[in-house]
């Protein structure tokens, strides 16, 4: 059996068991729309996460022009494309927004001033605007990575090499963007008084250390028997580690910091998103 047959089988595999889970849970969610939207939204974070991180590992590869990157490439590039699925996913955490999310009831929002100056930014008209603007960016980011990206790959030229790091560039300056503002929406507002101007960033290297991890795997898996161990290609899996840990260290390192200043500062609308999570 090959490589490929075998990566189909285990996708039919997949497809099969995630069909009866995805039935399973809707039943049981049916007793408890709480649980059933919180789970959702925890699955739909990290779908999401696969495509979005593994546009970062991309726009970092166009920029840095180096050769692990092309051990990933066609895994990072299948990753992307789903994209427009897991825009259908945001659809029930659309529909769950008044379930999820707090700052829908009016009455919360009267009840606290640090909700009612929010408003503008939190209501459910500019919620959905800013969640179809986010795919409609990603889609774009990545269409623009395979097209254009793929043929500035094959430039050797300096000038193509240039044009390549300028969409590195711009790709990543877009991606921190989107995705900062998604975290915000999508995870911060379900504690609306809290903020943290580093969890945005944070959220960003969370996802791209995600989706490099599952691209190392899937481009271990894919290599033919016996290739793992050849001197070059070992060596660039030893790169994608490297970069892996400095993910890790860099994703320590933001989260430490954020815990540190919180704690330093002890202020009330602050201290709101660890106290629940220090009890268990």
């Amino acid at each position: 059996m090959t490589s490929n047959e075998s990566i189909a089988n285990k996708e039919k595999i997949a497809l099969i068991a995630g069909i009866v889970l995805l039935i399973a849970g809707i039943v049981l969610g049916l007793t408890n729309k709480q649980v059933l939207f919180e789970a959702w939204l925890v699955g739909f974070i990290f779908c999401v996460g696969l495509p979005f991180g593994s546009a970062c590992i991309t726009a970092v590869h166009f920029l840095s022009h180096g050769k692990w990157g092309f051990t990933i490439r066609k895994p990072a590039l299948a990753a992307m494309k789903t994209f427009p699925l897991v825009a259908l996913y945001a659809l029930p955490v659309l529909f769950g927004l008044n379930v999820l999310y707090s700052w829908t009831n009016p009455e919360v929002v009267h009840a606290n001033h640090l909700i009612e100056h929010k408003i503008a930014y939190l209501n459910p008209a500019f919620f959905g605007i800013r969640t179809v603007f986010y795919f409609i960016a990603w889609i774009f980011l990545a269409i623009l990575f395979e097209k254009k990206g793929g043929e500035l790959l094959e430039d050797v030229s300096e000038e193509g090499r240039i044009k390549l790091q300028r969409i590195g560039g711009l790709g990543i300056l877009a991606l921190v963007f989107t995705g900062t503002f998604a975290s915000f929406d999508w995870v911060m507002s379900l504690t609306p008084e809290w903020f943290s101007t580093i969890f945005g960033i944070l959220s960003v290297v969370s996802q791209s250390l995600l989706a490099l991890c599952v691209l190392v795997i899937t481009a271990k898996k894919m290599l033919p028997e016996g290739r793992s161990s050849e001197p070059d290609v070992a060596a660039r899996f030893h790169e994608l580690g490297n970069l892996m840990l400095a993910l890790v260290m860099l994703w320590m390192y933001m989260s430490f910091s954020q815990f540190f200043i919180i704690w330093s500062g002890n202020l009330p609308e602050e201290i709101l998103y660890y106290l629940p999570r220090s009890h268990g």
